[in-house]
């Protein structure tokens, strides 16, 4: 399976990852998931852009991967993306870990835009 990385292929990738994460974003808000659109996008964009990253990492650690190998790759590179994304999500909406972990709802004072001055 020949696969070429180039700067173009990057570059589109991250895009319609960004325009899916923001659907699934605006998707999840409309079901009433999460904490509001803001929690549901910075979460969306972190999983969905980390994933993109380690598949398209994997790409270059592997180089002509087979059908099985690239399925190995997606089996181990999209749950690791999840994961790191899940984590970076939390640290930059400010929700712990423990939240996470427990499956709780994000904090009330998370659900409100706060005006800075």
């Amino acid at each position: 399976m020949e696969f070429r990385l180039d700067t173009r292929r990057v570059v589109t990738s991250l895009a319609l990852t960004g325009l899916f994460n923001t659907i699934i974003a605006l998707f999840l808000t409309h079901l009433g998931f999460g904490g509001g659109f803001w929690i549901n996008f910075i979460f969306s964009h972190s999983i969905g852009l980390c994933m993109c990253s380690c598949i398209l990492a994997g790409h270059v650690l592997v180089r002509r991967p087979s059908l099985i190998g690239h399925v190995l790759l997606l089996l181990v590179t999209m749950p690791a993306g999840a994961t790191a994304g899940t984590f970076i999500g939390a640290r930059i909406a400010g929700v712990s870990f423990s939240e996470i972990l427990r499956g709780r709802p994000a904090p009330q004072s998370l659900l409100r835009p706060s005006v800075v001055s």
